[in-house]
């Protein structure tokens, strides 16, 4: 029967497998029989490497081979303080009285939000915090109540917000245009300064004029302004676009529009006849071919209109008409200021006018058998020899 391993070589410390700094015995590749026995060599005494540890992983624990088993050599060098993906709260705000949550990544903590309920600051604390145009300034604030509160305003060196444009005046006359972009807080000249009158004395030029730019017109500088050497020779008649009616047609009372083309007016459309007549326009018109009677006519809408019966007779003062029928009844219209219509005097408020433009009867005036008018009143011929007059007694 064979004899198992003697005690002196069981005994000695340094012969025997050391456990691991984490309390397992060194196994190496192939081992796992769980046997009894010692473990065979899986390494070559003397030989160093590194394992990763640590709480994710990131770390190193150096090992070194002793009797054939890797054996841990030191500590673990492990760069993380967090296991992946855990969660806490730390204080936060100026009193430390919130909460700040945290996420473990990459093995740091990292602020997952904004810290919950804690204070702003703490009471009569000072600083100062970027302001101005351009974030350039400085704002100086005082903790009060656990709230920033401005301690006057803002010291801004700046004057433009960066990025942005703007002209002003340049030029010999100041009347030139400089584009300025702002740069660095401040206003910075883009190009050379655009100045059409700045000029020097004795120097001569030729610009465009007229109503649509195609005349041109001399020009020679004086005092470093240019001045006119005479007016503009403009081609044109008109502004391109603009329109006008002009009068057409064989007595010139008919309407044709006009539209400016290149500038010169040029018809558009065809000569519009006039209407027969205009609204509130009064005439004569005969009754038949061959009578001496008359009827009056009015102008409505664009027509003329016959308003009363015919007339033996016309009479016209300066701004009324009277007219004698043959039924001995006069009619008359115009101007009523006077009651020389035969009917009590007109007077409408303004902007109305004392104008009666339908003939209306004389009132009281039958048997009429002549009439006449005068500057502002009429006067009739009765049947019995009478005559009997209305209006101004002029």
């Amino acid at each position: 029967m064979k004899k198992g391993p003697t005690n002196a070589h069981r005994g000695h410390p340094r012969d025997r497998p050391r456990r691991l700094a984490h309390g397992r015995l060194p196994v190496g590749p192939g081992d796992g029989s769980g046997g009894g026995g010692s473990s065979p060599a899986v390494c070559v005494d003397g030989a160093a490497r590194s394992i990763a540890c640590g709480l994710n992983g990131a770390g190193k624990l150096p090992q070194a081979c002793q009797g054939g088993q890797w054996l841990d050599n030191g500590g673990c060098t492990d760069p993380d303080v967090c296991k992946n993906d855990g969660t806490r709260q730390i204080p936060c705000g100026a009193n430390g009285d919130g909460k700040l949550p945290q996420i473990c990544t990459d093995g740091k903590w990292v602020d997952a939000g904004a810290c919950n309920g804690g204070s702003a600051c703490k009471n009569g604390d000072k600083h100062s915090v970027a302001c101005g145009l351009n974030g350039a300034g400085s704002q100086a604030q005082t903790c009060v109540n656990q709230q920033w509160q401005d301690d006057g305003a803002c010291n801004d060196p700046d004057v433009c917000k960066n990025g942005a444009t703007h002209e002003i005046a340049c030029g010999a006359n100041g009347l030139g245009t400089q584009a300025q972009t702002c740069t660095a807080g401040h206003w910075a000249n883009t190009g050379s300064c655009q100045s059409p009158n700045g000029c020097a004395d004795g120097d001569k030029r030729t610009i465009s004029c007229g109503l649509n730019g195609a005349g041109s017109l001399a020009q020679t500088c004086k005092a470093s302004q240019w001045q006119d050497d005479a007016p503009c020779a403009d081609p044109d008649a008109c502004k391109n676009g603009a329109t006008q009616t002009i009068a057409c047609g064989a007595d010139g009372l008919g309407t044709q529009a006009q539209l400016c083309s290149l500038g010169q007016w040029k018809n558009n459309g065809q000569c519009q006849p006039p209407p027969p007549c205009v609204d509130r326009a009064t005439k004569l018109d005969a009754c038949a071919a061959g009578d001496l009677a008359f009827k009056p006519l009015t102008c409505t809408g664009g027509q003329w209109q016959a308003v009363g019966a015919c007339t033996a007779s016309i009479a016209a003062g300066l701004v009324h008409t009277c007219a004698l029928r043959n039924t001995g009844g006069v009619l008359c219209w115009g101007e009523n200021t006077s009651g020389q219509l035969g009917i009590p005097p007109v007077f409408p408020p303004p902007p109305s006018n004392y104008t009666v433009p339908l003939p209306v009867s004389v009132v009281g005036l039958s048997d009429a058998r002549a009439v006449t008018a005068g500057y502002g009143h009429a006067c009739a011929l009765r049947a019995d020899g009478t005559v009997v007059c209305w209006g101004a007694n002029d």
